[in-house]
């Protein structure tokens, strides 16, 4: 009986050898010119073996995402051309670029580089997505490491080398015919060259290094450059590409009239729905046609986006560079739904804070987003936020210290936000000894002490910001700005658990964004609440656009001759809101504002 047993497997696994063998050869000589990048991935690549994918069986791009088909089908595109593919997140942008390398490969074979953003998130691509998606086609089996924990450098197809980097290092000087930067937004140097004297700022090393790619092509007839990211500020290189593209946007076909009346990326424009206190009610969503007026319910979702298709701002680019962009509105992942979409546009009306409005630009319409840039004399921009006295409704939620520490002395600040977003600056002055900082810190204002406060490193004064900080105590931290305009979140040192890494930039724009964008509302508003002074306004307004770009984004707008200090600590505030947010337990204020009170009375 065992030799009976071993004998039946031993056939099947020879059956198995022969029928993967058979499907090898009739998948070689399979009539290229009868089949798209599309339909042979259809018929190839298996859901169940990519990691990532919360789908199994053979991919559906037609069916599930059709805003695909068109990205994937420029993978079979001649000449020398260009790709670029701007969408929201989580929509299988990158699954788009995978399917359709594989197609190019395996029917026009040359060498291909793939530019991950960093080590890290390319290993993990890699291990669990592109290569078992490669492994679905038979020709490249054996030439596809199996185990999961191989991290190849570059893999040796039939016809073809794949050499596979990151946008931390130099791309690979050969010639390639095909080459895909993934996350392009997200390129940033090693840190190892980050302190050299010709360091270069992120986003001017990004540029390199699409040049780059551009200049690996040069010498195949045949060539294409893919570039892929989601979208972010206007300046993001993504933006740029896309508008020197032909600018395609996918549009969702009118089940009624039958035209291409819905731009997934202005879904503002059509949803009807009844929202209270904020919260949008799912059963009262329509999706209406400004064309015919006809109605439609989620119901209908699969239909709309299946019908749909791309129009192209500039389609006299699209043989030489395709540009594709989609917005949440095109989704049928169960995780972008219309409630979603719909809440984030009911988020949008009620909070100008600069997370809603960029959240609805990038993660809902799938667009840049950039703030409302003002033009005319600052001073007097600076000078509308003034106000006379509190508002009645104003309840204070927290209030917060920042320092910024000069040569002598320091420059403080002290603000309140309330429970309706809105920023407050209580008080501000010019301390000359330590004392007077750590009176302002035990002071209540409007009857709330601060709460947590932040203190800028120091540089050569570290040692008396440390000395300060154990005079502060409890809530106090050393705040150190990174430059970097891929900085999107803050870094505890690993060496100092009171200081923290902030992108900088990040928060010179959210506080650029509240002056001169924020429109007076009665909610996310920033209001001077103390004496207006010459000082404060003239510090204020010393960030202003480049020179030669007056419509700058607010992250490239820079301190010109003058002061800014006070500019500087209200920005460390809006930062210190955000940190304390995530990382405080709501005993952590009480217990701060009790021990202050504490101190306090016992002086």
């Amino acid at each position: 009986m065992l030799a009976e047993s071993g004998t039946d497997q031993f056939t099947q696994q020879r059956a198995q050898r022969i029928h993967d063998a058979v499907e090898s050869i009739i998948e070689r000589v399979r009539p290229i010119a009868k089949l798209s990048p599309v339909e042979f991935c259809e018929s190839i690549i298996d859901l169940a073996k990519d990691k990532t994918s919360a789908a199994s069986g053979l991919i559906r791009i037609r069916e599930k995402t059709p805003y695909l088909v068109d990205p994937v089908n420029y993978f079979a595109h001649t000449g020398r051309c260009k790709l670029t593919i701007q969408a929201v997140e989580q929509t299988a942008k990158s699954t788009s670029w995978k399917m359709g390398a594989i197609a190019r490969l395996r029917f026009m074979p040359s060498p291909a580089g793939i530019i991950y953003q960093n080590e890290s998130v390319g290993k993990k691509i890699i291990r669990d997505s592109f290569l078992p998606m490669l492994r679905c086609v038979p020709s490249f089996l054996d030439a596809v490491p199996e185990r999961a924990n191989e991290n190849p450098d570059s893999l040796d197809l039939p016809d073809a080398m794949v050499y596979l980097m990151t946008g931390e290092s130099a791309i690979i000087s050969i010639p390639l015919g095909m080459v895909i930067g993934d996350e392009i937004n997200k390129w940033r140097q090693e840190k190892s060259n980050r302190n050299k004297k010709k360091f270069r700022e992120d986003e001017d090393y990004q540029v390199s290094k699409l040049k780059d790619m551009d200049k690996r092509t040069r010498t195949f007839e045949n060539s294409l450059r893919v570039l892929v990211c989601s979208p972010e500020g206007g300046k993001a290189p993504i933006t740029t590409e896309y508008k020197q593209s032909s600018m395609g946007v996918y549009h969702l076909r009118c089940m009624n009239c039958g035209e291409l009346t819905f731009n997934t990326t202005l879904p503002e424009e059509y949803f009807q729905y009844k929202a209270t206190d904020g919260t949008v009610d799912r059963s009262s969503i329509r999706l209406i046609c400004p064309k015919c007026g006809a109605e439609f319910e989620e119901s209908n979702k699969i239909s709309l986006t299946c019908s749909g298709a791309y129009i192209h701002e500039h389609p006299e680019r699209f043989d030489y560079h395709a540009g594709f962009c989609w917005g949440a509105l095109a989704s049928q992942f169960p995780g972008v739904d219309w409630l979603e979409i719909c809440q984030a546009i009911e988020n949008a009306k009620n909070s100008n804070s600069y997370e809603t409005q960029a959240y609805l630009c990038n993660s809902i319409k799938g667009v840049e987003f950039v703030p409302v840039i003002v033009s005319g004399e600052k001073i007097s921009i600076v000078r509308s936020h003034y106000i006379d006295e509190l508002p009645e409704d104003t309840f204070f939620s927290a209030v917060y210290m920042a320092v910024d520490t000069q040569e002598v002395g320091y420059w403080y600040v002290i603000m309140g936000i309330d429970d309706k977003g809105r920023w407050f600056t209580l008080d501000y002055a010019y301390a000359w000894e330590d004392q007077a900082v750590i009176d302002a810190w035990n002071r209540e204002y409007h009857g709330i002490m601060p709460m947590a406060g932040i203190i800028d490193e120091g540089g050569h004064r570290k040692a008396d910001v440390d000395h300060l900080i154990s005079q502060l105590g409890t809530g106090f931290y050393k705040y150190k700005g990174e430059t970097s305009r891929n900085r999107e979140k803050y870094r505890v040192s690993e060496n100092d658990p009171l200081l923290i890494l902030a992108p900088a930039r990040r928060y010179n724009a959210k506080f650029l964004y509240l002056i001169y964008s924020q429109h007076k509302t009665n909610n996310n508003y920033w209001y001077i609440a103390c004496e207006l002074k010459k000082t404060l306004i003239h510090q204020i307004v010393s960030f202003q656009p480049p020179a030669d770009d007056h419509e700058a984004d607010f992250e490239d707008w820079t301190p010109y001759d003058r002061q800014h200090d006070l500019f500087d600590a209200h920005k460390m505030v809006l930062f210190l809101h955000d940190f304390a947010c995530e990382e405080f337990q709501y005993n952590f204020w009480r217990r701060r504002n009790s021990e202050q009170r504490s101190m306090v009375s016992d002086s």
